[in-house]
């Protein structure tokens, strides 16, 4: 994997970033960084560049070297001495190639290279030579040719070598050499040519094929050269693992010896371990592209959540500020309408009081009237003119007295009987309120809510808990606690439960806990005021916590040979593969035949000894039904069927013997067992392939383990997590792999196989906590746990119930019900 670098990676990797110079001497810190020996001595204040460190007072002996850039310690392989650090060769053969590389006179920077337009029948542009006054002074890297003006014009992608002007003329002229792609070798900084001239002379491409002479055996043998034309067996063409060292042939024997006498040295070929070893690098560094790229993404996803919830900030805050300048509207023309309500009822009490006044006043000086004039009659009058006047004045004191009686009696003057139809006050308050129901900050239309988790089954008679986001639009939480109501019943007999809302510390995050008392599926819809929410209600399927398969619920009789069973989430309807008859069956929850499904054959459309199903819907906004199945024996392929039996997509390329197959309810996957070719195929919906992972697992003694590999792949399933559980009836284990197939851990069921207690797995379904697998070896149905533990065995070989013969596939259903084909006894059992 050659790596190509852009002109400034290039300058920037061969640049020392403590002096900034070329490197001289570079050495590579654990922190991999890498500086010159003499920079990183003046930085550890060792002095100048000795070649080893003293224990004197100016110099002294230092342990540890610390990284001038990220400041890390680097553990010195010999105390105080520099030179034990490793050498960054690679650098310098980098250093090497940038001091061939013509440079300009102005700032002395390597001049990448653009493509040289050819002299050929086709009209190309000859090679311009013209403005080379500003490059140093080169040589030709074919003639050797220098001078002290520019002599380099020119690169050869074929030759590997900067060359001048006359060696691209005999480039052009000589028909042996008119083939060669030449390079402009002045144009500075052009990235896609500099890419190329680096890549023709990384190490990687022109990897040298000679090998240094051994110091100690080269010197015995009487060779005297560096390279290797002294003798073949003092070449240094092997690579001591345990010394990390490059030795001959001679070191080799010594090397051996030491493994003799208990130290474990293991010497191989240095081509056959750099190349092992740089698949392994180019391999994790893939791997860190990956993870490079996924954390940009994640990132990029961060930023984007970041403007969301400002920008539903921003907006809330506008919502917030518009909705009270609205209600203060509201109040102030309330203010007035209560204001001239007032005054309207106290002008109208005022001109009551007055005139009750008038008519008081009347009263009054009437009576005074009255008195002036009964004062004199009652003193001089005698008995007989008392007689007869005194009965006109009593006359008029039952008239005035009568009077009195008929008008209304006067109210205190502290306003008793002066009340308001209604209380300013709780006036103002209802307004308030009924604004804020009527114009409330959250618009129903743009409140979505979030379950976590969403496919976690719940258990009968266990607290199951649920966590509630709601959220406005794709900003942050927002809806109030007092505001929300949850409602939890089950779908088929609509009995409501009594969940537990708690509000989380978090605005608008909820914990729901409540406990299932009958397995089925639940409708869990949540309600702002008395409104639902779009996003909702979601369904969670209730399972047991255990099946318990001593004893079966229903048997559907009469299935001739049922391989493969799978469940509509939709329908409530089961379909089931019959191997011998080539055909699908469909029948209700509780066993009525409802319909069938294909036609013997191996044409498309038809069905060739079917084995494996799924079914599930057309995937994100889709309520269309698909079935899919697949055809074993020597057709091998998959087909992708409408609920009316049409066939919509065909898979067969390179499958061969296919068993089971699983649709992915986390990320859409099918999942295919490919047992001839011992692997596992993906495929998108619509049975596109997207890769596939395993391979052949070579039985290792008298016992196997999956670790990435298969024997005979037969089923598969998925827990809550999305989780792959793949089992292998050969190998006797349950490999659990990651969505993308990679190998997490194992199940194996505990036994003795000299004994006879083999364990051959071939249907498999995760329900809760719980893996449940057949196993057609012992005629038994076995339970794990998810965390790879071994919990029972149910059944036993038989016909009756609680026994099997031959069982295949496992499915549980949304409500909970678990179905099992017992295939030799040819029924479906349901529990």
């Amino acid at each position: 994997m050659a790596t190509a670098f852009s002109y400034q990676e290039f300058t920037g990797a061969v640049t020392c970033q403590r002096c900034n110079g070329l490197f001289e001497d570079p050495r590579m810190l654990n922190c991999l960084h890498c500086f010159c020996r003499a920079c990183l001595a003046a930085s550890s204040g060792t002095g100048g560049p000795s070649e080893e460190l003293t224990e004197s007072v100016e110099t002294p002996k230092i342990s540890a070297v610390e990284c001038p850039t990220c400041n890390q310690p680097t553990q010195l392989p010999i105390d105080g001495v520099l030179n034990s650090l490793p050498v960054a060769t690679y650098l310098c053969r980098m250093v090497d190639l940038y001091a061939r590389m013509p440079r300009s006179g102005a700032d002395g920077a390597a001049k990448a290279a653009t493509p040289v337009p050819q002299d050929n029948d086709q009209g190309s542009v000859p090679l311009d030579v013209a403005g080379r006054d500003e490059l140093h002074h080169q040589e030709c890297e074919e003639c050797g040719k220098t001078g002290p003006g520019p002599v380099v014009v020119g690169f050869c992608e074929q030759c590997k070598h900067f060359i001048c002007k006359e060696c691209v003329d005999v480039h052009r002229r000589m028909k042996v050499l008119s083939d060669h792609v030449l390079l402009d070798a002045n144009v500075q900084k052009d990235d896609e040519v500099f890419k190329k001239i680096t890549s023709f002379n990384s190490p990687n491409t022109t990897r040298q094929s000679k090998f240094p002479i051994c110091p100690i055996h080269g010197a015995v043998d009487g060779g005297g050269s560096d390279h290797d034309d002294g003798p073949a067996a003092a070449r240094l063409d092997l690579f001591c693992l345990k010394c990390k060292t490059a030795v001959c042939k001679d070191c080799k024997c010594v090397a051996l010896g030491r493994h003799l006498s208990g130290q474990k040295h293991e010497v191989v070929p240095i081509l056959e371990s750099a190349e092992k070893q740089r698949k392994e690098l180019e391999m994790h560094i893939c791997t860190l592209k990956e993870k490079q790229s996924s954390m940009l993404k994640e990132v990029e996803a961060l930023t984007s959540k970041k403007e969301k919830v400002q920008e539903a900030g921003r907006e809330i805050l506008s919502t917030i500020g518009s909705s009270i300048a609205a209600l203060i509207k509201k109040l102030e023309k309330e203010k007035g309408n209560l204001f001239n309500h007032v005054n309207s009822l106290v002008e109208t009490r005022l001109g009551e009081i007055s005139e009750m006044v008038k008519a008081v006043e009347e009263n009054e000086s009437q009576i005074e009237f009255l008195l002036q004039s009964s004062a004199p009659l009652l003193q001089f009058s005698d008995d007989l003119e008392l007689l007869k006047l005194g009965t006109i004045l009593l006359h008029r004191v039952n008239e005035l007295e009568a009077r009195d009686r008929s008008r209304s009696p006067v109210r205190s003057a502290d306003g008793a009987g002066f009340v308001l139809p209604l209380s300013p006050a709780r006036k103002l308050l209802d307004i308030c309120q009924d604004h804020v129901r009527e114009h409330h900050l959250v618009d129903l239309s743009k409140v979505t809510v979030e379950f976590s988790p969403e496919t976690t089954p719940a258990k009968v008679g266990e607290e199951t808990r649920f966590t509630v986001v709601t959220r406005y639009g794709s900003g942050s939480t927002c809806v109030e606690h007092s505001d929300v109501n949850v409602d939890i019943e089950e779908a088929r007999s609509c009995q409501k439960l009594s969940p537990t809302l708690v509000p989380d510390v978090e605005l608008g995050t909820y914990m729901i806990s409540f406990t299932p008392k009958h397995r089925g599926q639940l409708k869990i819809t949540v309600k702002l005021y008395t409104q639902e929410i779009p996003s909702s209600p979601i369904f969670v399927s209730v399972t047991p916590s255990l099946y318990d398969l001593s004893q079966h619920k229903v048997v559907i009789p009469k299935m001739e040979w049922p391989w493969g069973v799978a469940c509509c989430p939709s329908t409530r309807e089961v379909y089931v593969t019959l191997h011998s008859q080539c055909l699908v069956v469909v029948v209700s929850n509780e066993g009525k035949y409802l319909r069938r499904m294909g036609l013997k054959g191996q044409k498309t459309g038809c069905l060739w000894y079917p084995t494996g199903i799924a079914v599930g819907s057309g995937g994100s906004g889709h309520k269309e039904t698909f079935v899919y199945v697949a055809d074993g024996k020597d057709v091998g392929r998959i087909q992708k069927f409408s609920q009316s039996g049409n066939v919509v997509a065909v898979y067969s390329s390179s499958l061969s013997d296919v068993a089971g197959i699983w649709l992915s309810k986390k990320n859409r996957r099918l999942y295919v067992c490919d047992q001839k070719n011992c692997k596992v195929v993906m495929l998108n919906e619509q049975l596109q392939l997207i890769s596939t992972f395993g391979d052949f697992l070579k039985p290792a003694g008298e016992f196997h383990e999956v670790t990435g590999g298969f024997i005979s792949p037969h089923s598969l399933a998925e827990d809550s997590d999305g989780n792959v559980y793949v089992s292998d009836s050969k190998s006797g284990c349950i490999g659990v792999f990651s969505q993308r197939g990679v190998h997490l851990k194992t199940l194996q069921k505990p036994g003795n196989e000299d004994e006879g207690e083999s364990f051959a797995p071939t249907g498999i379904c995760v329900a809760g906590d719980y893996v449940y697998s057949s196993d057609k070896a012992a005629n038994q149905v076995v339970v794990f746990h998810t965390n790879g533990k071994y919990v029972t065995s149910y059944g036993r070989f038989g016909h009756g119930p609680g026994q099997f013969y031959n069982p295949l596939s496992i499915a549980v259903d949304v409500d909970g019900y678990m179905y099992l084909c017992d295939y030799t006894n040819k029924r479906v059992l349901m529990y």
